[in-house]
């Protein structure tokens, strides 16, 4: 019986660990998109296209084109999976994540101005 409790521990700890292996290696590739794309989101938001939002994430202020729209939305996008995994190590939601990160890009802009 103690055995058998025993595998079931091992097996439980080489899945946490296969999944937060997982979960790092998705890190990386989110900030390694985010850094990719890093200079044409600030392009957008300084030419007036788009904006910082309260709750984290880019808001468009004009119309955009089919590629702006798309930049858009995959900054979004990894921003909302980068918030995730934040919120989860830490015991905090999403949104309250996406807030204390707009408040930290405002002032990151504010402070170069």
């Amino acid at each position: 019986m103690r055995n058998k409790w025993r595998v079931r521990g091992l097996m439980l700890a080489c899945v946490l660990g296969c999944v937060c292996a997982a979960q790092a290696d998705t890190m990386q590739e989110i900030k390694a998109r985010r850094r990719a794309r890093r200079e044409q989101i600030r392009q957008l938001v300084q030419t007036g296209h788009a904006k910082e939002g309260d709750e984290g994430y880019l808001m468009a202020q004009r119309a955009l084109t089919a590629d702006q729209t798309a930049l858009m939305q995959a900054e979004n996008e990894d921003r909302k999976a980068g918030y995730t995994a934040i919120a989860q190590a830490n015991g905090k939601s999403v949104a309250e994540v996406g807030r204390q990160a707009a408040v930290i890009q405002k002032n990151r802009r504010a402070s170069k101005q």
